[in-house]
């Protein structure tokens, strides 16, 4: 368990330096769409492998994904929104992640009183998560080509 918050730390320190460097060379808009891949690959080993090293490997995979995502998401919602309304936009994206972690572990909790699986659990958040993914590529193509249309 101690190795893991050190992995989470250590994949969260340096996929925060290498999204910066990244958005600088690539955008933003090009990079929020692959933000999420580190934790579907946790998702991905969690479910198909088994042995202490897999906690570890999750828990860096989200380290890295909180890392990443922490710089690519308020780059990509300065590039689609501006900087000018930047405050009021940042504030609604906090509070709605806010409320799903407060509602994710209510939810997760209900469902396994139902008699889900945490193997049933894993997929389907494995599959939320990439269909996030692709609405995420679906949006900012959108932006795009309303941006190329002004």
């Amino acid at each position: 368990m101690a190795a893991s918050f050190v992995a989470y730390a250590l994949g969260s320190a340096l996929s925060t330096l290498l999204a910066g460097w990244l958005t600088d060379k690539l955008s933003a808009r090009r990079l929020f769409p692959l933000y999420l891949l580190p934790f579907i690959s946790g998702l991905v080993v969690l479910y198909f492998f088994e042995g202490q090293w897999v906690y570890t490997f999750l828990v860096a995979a989200i380290g890295t994904t909180n890392g990443f995502g922490g710089t690519v998401k308020n780059a990509a919602l300065a590039e689609l929104y501006g900087t000018n309304i930047i405050g009021s936009v940042r504030s609604l994206f906090i509070t709605a992640m806010v409320f799903s972690t407060a509602f994710g572990p209510v939810i997760f909790g209900l469902l396994l009183d139902q008699g889900i699986t945490f193997d049933q659990l894993t997929v389907a958040s494995l599959a939320f998560m990439v269909l996030i993914s692709l609405n995420s590529l679906r949006v900012f193509k959108l932006s795009s080509l309303v941006e190329k249309a002004l």
